[in-house]
């Protein structure tokens, strides 16, 4: 699957893709995805009342910018995500013999994570040999960057301002390299 040179809006998910050998997205543009953009949620100002009552509302439906699953080999370069609920996700994906590349990404103003490496059960698996890389990311909630599960990844010269609670968040994570960012 490839995706390039787009932009991708008002959607519960901008791309799901799972099962695949190979996924690029290459310079597309997420906003309003999984939110309807609201911007004094979006900005880090409201209180958690505030933002509990925008989740659960019409306003959001529980999606993101993309979601990746289950797939042997990724490449996420030059995107822009602003303005949605989630922000890059890759569950279970990667493989030791194939690297996975997520880098200089812009991501602005999500709801939940920036750039978040999932697992579909707690430690026992997750992504692996990822390289997160000279990405930008700002005023996400929850974490910049967030890794749960998987082995063998790299998170490596990104800047990250403005999360609610972590720059970057490790979870049940083996083997992994968080080296030079800015946060």
């Amino acid at each position: 699957i490839s995706i390039k040179d787009v932009t991708i809006r008002h959607g519960k998910y901008g791309a799901y893709v799972r099962n695949c050998r190979s996924v690029t997205l290459e310079n597309v543009r997420f906003t309003l995805c999984g939110s309807d953009g609201t911007a004094n949620r979006h900005d880090l100002t409201g209180s958690a009342a505030e933002q509990a009552a925008f989740w659960g509302s019409a306003s959001t439906s529980n999606g993101g910018a993309a979601r990746i699953q289950d797939s042997e080999q990724v490449h996420v370069t030059g995107c822009h995500v602003e303005r949605t609920l989630r922000g890059l996700r890759f569950q279970d994906c990667g493989s030791l013999d194939k690297a996975s590349l997520v880098e200089g990404n812009r991501i602005n103003r999500t709801l939940e994570s920036g750039i978040y490496l999932a697992s579909s059960s707690t430690g026992a698996k997750g992504s692996v040999n990822f390289k997160i890389s000279g990405n930008m990311l700002s005023d996400t909630f929850n974490n910049g960057i967030l890794s749960v599960g998987g082995a063998s990844n790299s998170i490596i010269g990104n800047t990250v301002s403005g999360s609610a609670n972590g720059a970057i968040q490790l979870w049940h994570a083996v083997d992994t390299e968080v080296i030079g960012n800015l946060g």
